[in-house]
């Protein structure tokens, strides 16, 4: 599996990774997985990134959407619904996406309230991409740095274990 995580903006980033999307490409479409966190999820898309959406599947900012419960790029929480079931995320920036569901077997393991795609995964080729807008792997200390509080009680290691499993099955 490769993994890209969250980091800096998109448009400063893409000049540092454009040249490893070829070979991206190539790993996931011959069976290999990706996971984007964040800005990786950002660069599952072709807007700059890896185009490893099928069809006409790209990413966007959630916070641009219709509804959406935040509209900046300040740390906070949001709420989604992770299989169904109301939890809340650690959540700067994240991606939303626009699946193109008939182009590849696609799984949606999240929604934001407003319906946007927050958590997929989506075949490329052989291989999968696992793709994710919020931080799932936030720990108290991302919380504390920020003042914020989880009205869940409990961190969502849980989400990304479920997000990992489905990335990993065959």
């Amino acid at each position: 599996m490769t993994c890209k995580p969250g980091g800096d903006d998109l448009e400063e980033s893409w000049p540092h990774v454009c040249k490893y999307a070829p070979a991206i490409r190539k790993y996931v479409k011959n069976g290999g997985r990706y996971l984007g966190i964040c800005l990786g999820a950002y660069l599952a898309g072709s807007e700059p990134g890896f185009d490893l959406l099928p069809g006409s599947g790209d990413t966007d900012q959630y916070i641009t959407s219709k509804d959406a419960v935040v509209t900046s790029e300040i740390d906070t929480v949001v709420p989604l619904l992770w299989r169904q079931k109301l939890r809340h995320v650690y959540f700067q920036d994240g991606t939303r996406f626009d699946l193109d569901q008939t182009a590849a077997p696609t799984e949606i393991l999240a929604t934001y309230t407003n319906g946007e795609i927050a958590a997929a995964v989506q075949h490329y080729g052989q291989g999968r991409v696992g793709m994710i807008g919020p931080h799932l792997e936030a720990d108290e200390e991302w919380y504390a740095t920020h003042s914020l509080k989880n009205p869940d009680g409990k961190m969502s290691f849980d989400l990304f274990y479920d997000l990992i499993e489905t990335l990993m099955k065959s």
